[in-house]
């Protein structure tokens, strides 16, 4: 990407807060409905060297205010799952935590979470004026991939047009991009129609050849060309920022510099938490200790990888809950963390919680159990439903516990 004369002022400005320290905590919610996509954000923010990441599931919110983070991201996954997961004290929490000044990203999913909604458990986060484009009682014909088309909405149903890439003009308010059309990927994100209160900040503009279409492509001009992609709304001292498409994706990077821009600009007007991750620490591992954790955490995590990429052309899927999910996945998981085991090798002070190393390896060691499983039913050509659905939530949990320790020990 040719950078233009104002991106490049953001780029000096964005290394001297970076340099002053000054860069905010950023909480990543990785709980129950989630999927991999949360990791785009992971690697997104690592490499603008935004490393103070705190990760949550919905366990986490019991108690806490959420005063350690000053931004919080909700990423692609089952909205649906999130929902019912954190429920109504987790709702409050975050209405509180943006009320006060919070900033809320919501990509995917976790756009459409915030929207105004009558369905169970949906109804705890009325937060954004938006009603979706992409709604409808009478469904269109599934050209291709109908398992991924379509999700039942009470009697009506959300349906997805079309998946990949797709071109999104900026709207002017807008000083780095005003104007400008930027691709990034849409994967059953919603096209947004907004009430009062709401700002549009940037509208579909066309599809292109790399958009894979689900429906009849009138049809699908017709549902998101022209409608808001990425919509913003103030609550009280705080923001809603809500992505259709996948800002965060890791071949997008224009899309990349604008959500971190829109981070960038928010903590302009805003006090950054100064708190460091290291506050959290209650143990340390060096020495020997630290050797054969690392030897071992790289032992079962390369065998886990070895099975993981054996899988992934396997001709299968499994819906849990809303969500489709597929072998592929899995290697994104395991994939996030096996780039980042020789910076982790390299460390020689392991910091982390009481007890999160044992029970890393113990994730490590289980995880490359059930795929060994998995392998042999799908080989066998017997159901493996039941492994998958052990599957998915613990590679979260592991990611989770992973990118813990490795951002802390970073610090």
């Amino acid at each position: 990407m040719k950078e233009t004369a104002d991106q490049k002022l953001w780029k000096r400005r964005w290394l001297e807060k970076k340099e002053a320290q000054l860069l905010p905590n950023v909480g990543i919610y990785v709980g129950t409905g989630s999927s991999h996509s949360w990791m785009w954000f992971v690697d997104l923010f690592e490499s603008y060297g935004l490393t103070r990441l705190h990760f949550y599931d919905e366990k986490d919110f019991i108690g806490t205010t959420l005063d350690e983070i000053d931004a919080l991201i909700i990423s692609g996954g089952d909205t649906f799952g999130v929902a019912e997961a954190l429920g109504p004290g987790s709702s409050d929490i975050i209405k509180e935590f943006v009320a006060q000044g919070g900033l809320y990203i919501g990509s995917c999913a976790g756009a459409y979470l915030p929207m105004h909604s009558s369905k169970e458990h949906l109804n705890h986060f009325n937060f954004v004026n938006v009603k979706i484009t992409n709604l409808t009682k009478t469904l269109p014909q599934a050209m291709q991939m109908a398992h991924k088309c379509y999700i039942s909405y009470g009697c009506q149903y959300i349906y997805h047009p079309v998946r990949e890439e797709v071109k999104i003009l900026i709207n002017g308010d807008d000083p780095l991009f005003s104007g400008q059309v930027i691709s990034a990927p849409l994967y059953g994100g919603p096209g947004m129609s907004l009430g009062d209160g709401v700002t549009a900040l940037a509208h579909y503009q066309s599809f292109t050849d790399k958009t894979l279409y689900l429906i009849d492509k009138e049809i699908a001009e017709r549902t998101l060309l022209g409608k808001v992609a990425v919509a913003r709304a103030d609550m009280d001292k705080g923001r809603f920022y809500l992505f259709g498409p996948h800002f965060e994706h890791p071949h997008y990077t224009e899309a990349n510099i604008y959500l971190i821009n829109t981070i960038y600009k928010e903590m302009q007007t805003r006090t950054v938490h100064r708190a460091s991750l290291q506050a959290e620490e209650q143990a340390r591992l060096t020495g020997e200790q630290a050797k054969i954790f690392k030897r071992t955490l790289r032992r079962e995590l390369s065998n886990a990888r070895i099975v993981a990429y054996s899988l992934e052309t396997a001709p299968v899927y499994w819906k849990i809950g809303f969500k489709i999910y597929s072998p592929p996945q899995i290697a994104v998981f395991i994939e996030a963390m096996w780039r980042r085991i020789r910076n982790l090798e390299r460390m020689e002070v392991i910091k982390t919680t009481s007890g999160n190393p044992d029970t890393l390896l113990e994730y490590a060691g289980e995880l490359a159990g059930l795929l060994r499983e998995l392998k042999a039913r799908l080989t066998s050509n017997e159901d493996s439903e039941s492994t998958a659905r052990k599957i998915f939530p613990l590679l979260s949990a592991y990611a989770k516990l992973f990118f813990s320790i490795y951002f802390q020990s970073l610090a």
